[in-house]
């Protein structure tokens, strides 16, 4: 299998007449969206969330106590490294692997900072109204996101959350973009492509306010595209890819952001690669009311037992 630089970009993949294609039939079937809410990491969330209420309500506490009442980049950058060095030096979370998780997660930090500042200059009450209210806006997200069609990072590794209904769907309205995929990465990657047959088809990623009617600006974490490891643990890493193709977009850049590569914003017609292992997140989204982001999604792999490229959502 040859193999790409970390990120590239195929220009030029899909023409106007094709995007616009894509485009129709993605709203003609927009009664096989999914939110993200109703997968198992949402599910997952919630119950994490809700055993650990009093973990959080003690984290805003703590905050609250250093007094950081304005906020700048340096201030909120010393309030997370007194908070990380309390809990480490009184070992409060050491078992709790939730919140070691998302108290070394930069953006999450920053969040609750933002939070605690604003309950400490309007002197708020903190309980579990205010908790529910702080759980809700940083997993805001899944309730702005749909797909159409199941990715593999959504169903946590089980295959029963599969709608195979909607993958026939799929696989009939965009059997010649699946064409045009297969002939494409036989010629990057000169290997044999298959689109994976017991898993996901490629499908797309859909961002919209739905239920909302103010312009709101999407916030994502870092995270890696391996969860095809749950399936096939024995894969060489350096040959899952993910890849994008922009479909439709509001005003504003769409674009995916790097930890260590910079940003990569998106034109339509392109299709941009890069390597599943890279640290990455969907660039902020800025949506108004009855606007769209959407997106083509995919993921590949090399199956070496088979000598095949295997491309899945």
């Amino acid at each position: 299998m040859n193999h790409l630089p970390p990120t590239y970009t195929i220009e030029n993949f899909f023409s106007t007449e094709e995007i616009d294609r894509i485009c129709l039939e993605v709203f003609q079937n927009k009664n096989y969206w999914k939110k993200s809410e109703k997968y198992p990491t949402f599910t997952e969330k919630k119950s994490n969330f809700q055993n650990h209420k009093n973990t959080l309500k003690n984290l805003l506490e703590q905050i609250v106590k250093f007094n950081i009442n304005r906020l700048d980049s340096n201030s909120i950058k010393s309030c997370i490294d007194l908070i990380r060095k309390y809990y480490k030096t009184t070992q409060l979370i050491d078992n709790n692997q939730f919140f070691t998780n998302y108290i070394g997660d930069d953006e999450f930090m920053s969040f609750i900072v933002e939070q605690a500042v604003k309950i400490l200059n309007n002197n708020i009450t903190i309980d579990d109204e205010i908790i529910e209210k702080i759980y809700y806006n940083f997993f805001a997200n899944d309730k702005h996101q749909s797909m159409f069609g199941d990715a593999i990072y959504l169903i946590e590794g089980n295959k029963d959350f599969i709608d195979w209904e909607v993958q026939k769907i799929i696989r009939e309205k965009f059997s010649w973009v699946y064409e045009k995929i297969i002939n494409k990465f036989q010629n990057i990657f000169s290997e044999s492509v298959i689109i994976h047959p017991d898993l996901p088809s490629p499908g797309f990623h859909i961002f919209s306010l739905f239920d909302s009617y103010e312009e709101k600006e999407l916030k994502f974490q870092y995270h890696i595209d391996t969860n095809i490891l749950d399936y096939y643990p024995d894969i060489d890493i350096n040959t899952i890819y993910s890849f994008v193709s922009l479909i439709k977009s509001p005003d504003v850049k769409s674009f995916v952001e790097f930890e260590n590569h910079g940003k990569m914003y998106y034109d339509y017609g392109n299709l941009y690669l890069w390597k599943g292992k890279l640290t990455h997140k969907i660039g902020n989204i800025i949506l108004k009311p009855n606007e769209y982001r959407i997106t083509l999604q995919g993921h590949l792999f090399f199956d070496e037992n088979q000598k095949k490229i295997k491309v899945y959502f």
